[in-house]
């Protein structure tokens, strides 16, 4: 029951921490620079970042995600599980085009809310890769995962092409595994051949217990300027 109690009332420390995050707005990212440490402002640290051919110009574009390092944000776990401290200094992810003529990165787009926060003591870090692909597409993966309090682990996977002044959604692979029970499964979905495979097993069977593929259709693809955060869309009963 005490253990219940302490993961309540740091829960409530974490609303409490999130909440004031919501009214302190990350700043707005220089509009051009010559590279990328001329991009982060002062007091923000990159946590991951990539060079590729976005738009298919020639020029090698500049994809990247920051966080804030305000030292008020940052407060000490007295619990015990997990890490010492707890960071909810926001994140930014930031994507820049390179100008053939003059060489410089121009910001094409700046998400405040899309880079999830490793925002509780047991929790692994969320941010696990960001590429960018020969064919100009980037991706973001993030793995969620936690020592203490849940037995589920996943990992999600988003691809994002650059088309006609927008960043459309797609791909979306996601692999889940439960500790616990063993169950297993795998999602992924092809939004540009409108194809969606659903995998199903146990970690203790050698092949998959069931395995479904389905068309659909769509009239258009999702854009990243349309996320306001993970998992807030439902497609085809899956949560992205």
């Amino acid at each position: 029951m005490k253990q219940v109690v302490r993961y309540f009332v740091w829960g409530l420390l974490i609303a409490c921490l999130s909440s004031g995050l919501a009214h302190a707005r990350p700043p707005s990212l220089p509009k051009q620079g010559l590279s990328l440490k001329h991009l982060v402002p002062s007091g923000w640290k990159v946590l991951k970042f990539a060079y590729g051919d976005l738009n298919r110009d020639g020029r090698k574009d500049l994809v990247f995600v920051i966080q804030g390092t305000d030292p008020k944000k940052i407060t000490d776990n007295k619990e015990g599980l997990g890490d010492d401290t707890l960071d909810l200094n926001p994140r930014i992810l930031a994507i820049y085009f390179r100008d053939k003529r003059t060489g410089r990165y121009y910001k094409k787009r700046q998400m405040n809310n899309f880079i999830p926060l490793k925002d509780t003591p047991t929790m692994d870090e969320p941010l696990d890769g960001l590429s960018i692909s020969g064919k100009g597409i980037f991706q973001l993966g993030f793995r969620y995962w936690y020592s203490a309090g849940s037995w589920e682990m996943s990992t999600y996977s988003y691809s994002f092409r650059y088309r006609k002044g927008r960043f459309g959604l797609v791909g979306y692979d996601n692999s889940y595994t439960h500790r616990a029970s063993g169950e297993t499964s795998e999602t992924s979905i092809n939004f540009l051949s409108r194809r969606m495979v659903v995998k199903k097993g146990n970690i203790a069977k050698d092949d998959w217990i069931s395995v479904r593929r389905k068309k659909f259709r769509l009239r258009r693809l999702k854009t990243l300027k349309s996320f306001k955060k993970l998992f807030a869309w439902t497609f085809r009963g899956v949560s992205i």
